[in-house]
């Protein structure tokens, strides 16, 4: 029984039909989501002068906008009357999710079908598991 749920937020274009399949889902299951979204920090620029300027300045800017993105799927959760956890993580994708995936110890995983992720990486983590591609 999926009673937690991970889902994997990347951005806004493709979160929000995940996310509305997601809340029908869970409010059906009666599950908790966990929503995630994670700033990969190999995307963030570091300038040669001062490494941990322009990081951070990226970072921060990632970082208004994955709770901006969250936040609005808190509130579609709260109008289905679904649980909801907001998580933000920073590293490289496949091994946030694989980590937030056994520390909360949740059911399954879902992520978009566009998601850029090593899918072949995460299978072999979610054994026991459902990770679902929608």
């Amino acid at each position: 029984m999926l009673e937690k749920i991970l889902l994997y937020v990347e951005n806004r274009e493709a979160t929000k039909v995940l996310a509305t399949w997601t809340l029908k889902l869970a409010k059906t299951l009666n599950a908790r989501i966990f929503a995630v979204f994670i700033i990969n920090d190999s995307t963030l620029t570091r300038p040669v002068a001062n490494p941990k300027a322009k990081r951070h300045k990226a970072g921060s800017h990632q970082e208004e906008t994955a709770w901006a993105i969250l936040y609005e799927i808190e509130d579609d959760a709260f109008e289905e009357n679904v649980k909801i956890s907001l998580i933000i993580e920073e590293g490289r994708p496949e091994d946030k999710l694989i980590e937030v995936l056994k520390s909360f110890e949740l059911d399954g995983m879902i992520i978009s079908s566009q998601s850029k992720l090593d899918l072949k990486e995460l299978i072999s983590h979610c054994q026991g598991k459902a990770l679902i591609i929608k």
